[in-house]
């Protein structure tokens, strides 16, 4: 069992630290998380609400944090998720590592990338079997008599379904657990600065 000195040595946020040192970390570790595939951080869960008001959650990989802190994801335009983006932009993504004992929770508002530009550049990214991700014949959800119904593709270059989903921080909590000691602050987003506060854990 690892003791509370251990736990510290590990812990990703630190009260020594400013909040704003503590943001910088944070988002450190989310942009190595986007070329570690064994971060716990690269598949995050991201939740949206459909027109009932029924939460849906599911888990994301990751691709890149731009500049202004934008989290980009790849998906089939087709899934469900989409369609209820498409009513209600906001989102939250959840975030944990077991190792370092931190959960982070962001309220995100999700704007689907439509410059071309953009969109190739991603797409080339796309490589071998992950193409199938974003062609299958029938779109993600459909009900299949057996699994092997669903196993028809098309052409990646020619009819593909592939979308960009860049996530736009709004707001985060972060809790950082720590033996004796938790730690636990939020922040919002005002422009291009965080506005960050500790609260009680």
């Amino acid at each position: 069992m690892l003791s509370f000195l251990n736990l510290k040595k590990i812990n990703m946020i630190e009260v020594r630290r400013s909040l704003d040192q503590n943001l910088s970390e944070l988002f450190g570790y989310l942009k190595r998380a986007t070329a570690d595939t064994r971060s716990p951080f690269r598949q995050p869960v991201l939740t949206t609400v459909d027109d009932n008001g029924t939460p849906h959650s599911r888990m994301l990989v990751l691709r890149e944090i731009n500049a202004p802190q934008h989290l980009i994801f790849f998906t089939d335009a087709r899934t469900p998720k989409v369609a209820q983006l498409r009513q209600n932009r906001m989102a939250s993504l959840l975030f944990w590592d077991p190792r370092k004992r931190v959960q982070l929770s962001m309220q995100v508002a999700v704007h689907m990338v439509e410059d071309d530009a953009r969109l190739a550049s991603y797409r080339d990214r796309v490589r071998g079997r992950a193409q199938q991700s974003y062609t299958t014949v029938l779109p993600p959800g459909t009900q299949v008599q057996k699994p092997e119904d669903a196993e028809t593709w098309t052409d990646f270059e020619s009819d593909n379904h592939f979308m960009v989903l860049e996530c736009r921080p709004v707001s985060l909590t972060v809790l950082q657990l720590s033996g004796e000691r938790h730690l636990r602050f939020v922040a919002e987003k005002k422009g291009d600065v965080w506005d960050a506060s500790w609260v009680v854990p």
